[in-house]
């Protein structure tokens, strides 16, 4: 799962303005104009310095004016410096909460892979993962010894198979979605049709043209069947077609109350290998 930052601080107020600063200035300069002129300081300042005029002492006030003002300009930079890095740190913290979304979108979506690989999973779990005579036995076999397997189970159900074309040489992909479509659609007549008789044909189609042949599965019933509105997760009928349009393929239904189900799988077999 993607880690996502610590949320940033909250950026702190907007600096005041200069103004108050400014006008409290202002004010003690009157307040210090006046308390002058009540107490003549100035003529008193005077008086102190004169024996010093050599050391050029009276004219300290204007320095002070001079350094007043220069406190006063470099104050104002200061906050106008201050600005800029609140503003900086304000568009800072807009992107990372671009990002902090971003990745929040990522781990959902990354939640959301993982959970469709567990279903993935827990589907070739339930169906016993990838069959063990599939390598050894080749396609055909393992078809014919699924469908023995059935009749065994279902003894009041009478299985007919029928294969036709040349199966060698398909790739990995096709030999086991042939082989889950096969397994799950006796499953689910096990499960839900209660069928007498169940038809199972599988055919190659050869083209003029190699590599363009199609594979042909069909599986047929007469069992209860199913009203077309009926929510086909129930019979796994779902899963079935996901598997196909996976292969490139197309997944044809038919079915209806009382006249039993059928489906039927168009697969390309321009995937097979020479191996």
């Amino acid at each position: 799962m993607l880690e996502t930052p610590a949320e940033p601080q909250k950026a702190h107020p907007a600096h005041e303005p200069p103004w108050r600063d400014i006008a409290a200035v202002v004010g003690i300069t009157l307040l210090s104009f006046v308390l002058s002129v009540r107490f003549n300081i100035n003529e008193t300042l005077y008086a102190l310095t004169r024996r010093g005029e050599r050391f050029q002492i009276d004219e300290l006030p204007i320095g002070m004016l001079v350094l007043l003002l220069c406190l006063m300009w470099l104050s104002w930079r200061r906050y106008e410096h201050a600005r800029r890095e609140l503003r900086a740190r304000r568009i800072a913290e807009a992107r990372v909460n671009a990002v902090l979304e971003e990745n929040r979108q990522l781990a959902q979506e990354n939640l959301r892979i993982q959970e469709v690989e567990r279903k993935h999973l827990a589907r070739e779990l339930h169906d016993e993962l990838r069959p063990v005579g599939l390598d050894e036995l080749g396609l055909v076999a393992a078809i014919e010894h699924c469908v023995d397997h059935w009749r065994q189970r279902l003894p009041d159900t009478r299985f007919q198979l029928s294969v036709r074309g040349n199966f060698e040489g398909l790739n990995e992909l096709l030999n086991l979605t042939l082989y889950r479509l096969i397994q799950e659609g006796l499953t689910n007549i096990y499960k839900h049709a209660h069928a007498p008789q169940a038809h199972i044909a599988l055919e190659r189609i050869e083209s003029a043209r190699p590599g363009i042949d199609e594979l042909r599965l069909s599986i047929a019933d007469d069992g209860c069947g199913m009203e077309p509105s009926t929510h086909t997760s129930r019979f796994g009928l779902n899963g079935m077609r996901e598997r196909v349009v996976m292969a490139g393929g197309t997944f044809l239904l038919e079915s209806a109350p009382g006249r039993g189900l059928r489906f039927e799988a168009h697969l390309p077999a321009d995937g097979e290998t020479n191996g």
